[in-house]
């Protein structure tokens, strides 16, 4: 009957040459070169061959990588790339949803200035608080990554309403009309402002919890 741990096999060999054969098998190892000639003069050329590598190639082992082929570097460099990509995608979307919302806040308020010629700055006023009404609906669709995607923001948020709401015009038109000496019609558009701009920004954010 054979006795299993008296069988080496050749990967056992081989690990017996590279010095990484477990400490119990190496009498089961040794035993067998001992009485197969033919095994030990493989496993002597075997050596051989592994201390001319080691002479020939060993002190490139020790070498550090060239700069170009170093991994760590490399991947530095893809992720700071990866970013530059990212911020540069941000910008454009921003700059989109800027253009395409201004362009939008012109068209708007030339449509109601066509149809409208009273003091009341009334243009802005729809204009800014069908913002609020729309902000307050993207904020809350724009957390739901299953409605829209958090990265939409540049370009729907902080570029197509930043581009079509304007606080400038309406502390401009508010100004004007404090300096005409209209305290009513000023603290009228202010009130209005604030106070139905956040009435549609809260009917935004409850529309959008109904999805």
């Amino acid at each position: 009957m054979i006795d299993r741990d008296q069988i080496v096999t050749e990967d056992e060999l081989h690990a017996y040459v590279d010095g990484e054969l477990p400490a119990e098998r190496r009498g089961a190892v040794e035993a067998r070169l001992a009485s197969h000639p033919d095994d030990a003069a493989r496993v002597a050329a075997w050596r051989s061959q592994a201390e001319l590598i080691r002479a020939r190639y060993g002190a490139v082992d020790n070498e550090k990588p060239p700069q170009r082929l170093d991994l760590v570097r490399l991947a530095r460099r893809r992720r700071r790339g990866m970013a530059a990509i990212a911020a540069a995608a941000v910008v454009a979307a921003f700059l989109a949803g800027g253009g395409v919302g201004s362009l939008v806040r012109y068209l708007a308020a030339l449509a109601v200035n066509e149809r409208y010629d009273g003091r009341f700055p009334l243009a802005t006023f729809l204009i800014n608080v069908t913002g609020s009404f729309v902000i307050g609906l993207m904020l809350v669709l724009l957390d739901r990554e299953d409605l829209l995607h958090p990265n939409l923001r540049p370009l729907l948020v902080t570029g197509f309403l930043g581009g079509y709401t304007t606080f400038s015009s309406f502390g401009w038109e508010t100004a004007k009309m404090l300096e005409d000496g209209e305290w009513l019609s000023a603290t009228s558009y202010v009130a209005a402002s604030v106070v139905v701009g956040l009435f549609l920004s809260v009917a935004g954010i409850r529309l959008a919890n109904r999805f």
